[in-house]
């Protein structure tokens, strides 16, 4: 299901947008290499909006330049989930806080927005229709965002934007599957909207402290999630005699 994305909200978007939507999506896998002349073809475009692409999102830090082997998509590299899960924690804290001392009547009228179109979407997920977790997912960033827009901090929204962006492919994840003995996908993404919608009334009533609480709930939960997904073992029970393997066993 992660390779393919047909078509998700192509018609418009810069050839920018378009590639990172397939990097984030996971269409284009990590670790890839991408090739200007291949990208300028799929893309019906000619390679200077590829090469610029590559410039942009090498700053957002989704591709690098590599000596003698192109442009490739970063890597998901486990190894650096804790701190990158630690850091976004405190940065979206932070954000929270502020929105909720500084919060003004605008910023509550575009969280409320971009709240009800998440709970739109979300209503709409189907684990058998990528295009529908996609638009979820990403209805999720757009209300986070608006709600980190509530903080006037530009020095902590641009840290934790190129965070949100960094993780989208693994938090992604949570969206996609259903670990053994957790809520379908359905549910677990309802319980996320009631959080943020509970974050924002905090917010609405200048509440810091409980706003803070809440969104280190809603991080608590979507770390679990993923945590579930990494743990799970299909495989757990299952007896393989070595005669099966072709082997004899051990005297």
């Amino acid at each position: 299901m992660l390779g393919s994305n047909p078509g998700f909200q192509r018609e418009g978007g810069s050839v920018c947008e378009i590639l990172r939507e397939d990097i984030l999506s996971l269409a284009i896998a990590p670790g890839s290499t991408l090739e200007e002349k291949v990208l300028a073809e799929k893309y019906q475009v000619s390679r200077t909006p590829i090469r610029e692409a590559f410039i942009r999102l090498a700053a957002e830090g989704l591709v690098e330049f590599r000596p003698r082997r192109g442009v490739q998509v970063i890597p998901i590299i486990l190894p650096n989930l804790p701190r990158y899960l630690e850091t976004s924690s405190l940065i979206q804290r932070s954000l929270v806080r502020l929105a909720a001392f500084r919060r003004h009547k605008r910023d509550l009228s575009r969280i409320a927005n971009a709240i009800a179109e998440l709970r739109a979407h979300t209503v709409q997920i189907d684990i058998h229709d990528y295009d529908s977790v996609i638009r979820a997912a990403a209805s999720e960033n757009a209300a986070l965002h608006a709600i980190a827009e509530g903080a006037h901090n530009v020095y902590l929204l641009e840290i934790y934007e190129k965070l949100r962006l960094q993780g989208q492919r693994m938090l992604r994840l949570a969206f996609c599957y259903c670990p053994k003995g957790e809520v379908d996908v359905a549910e677990f993404a309802g319980l996320r909207v009631q959080r943020m919608e509970d974050l924002v009334d905090l917010i609405r009533d200048g509440d810091a402290d409980g706003a803070e609480a809440q969104s280190r709930q809603l991080h608590s939960d979507m770390v679990e999630r993923l945590m579930a997904y990494l743990a799970e073992d299909l495989t757990e029970g299952v007896e393989i005699e070595a005669s099966e393997l072709g082997g004899q066993a051990p005297e």
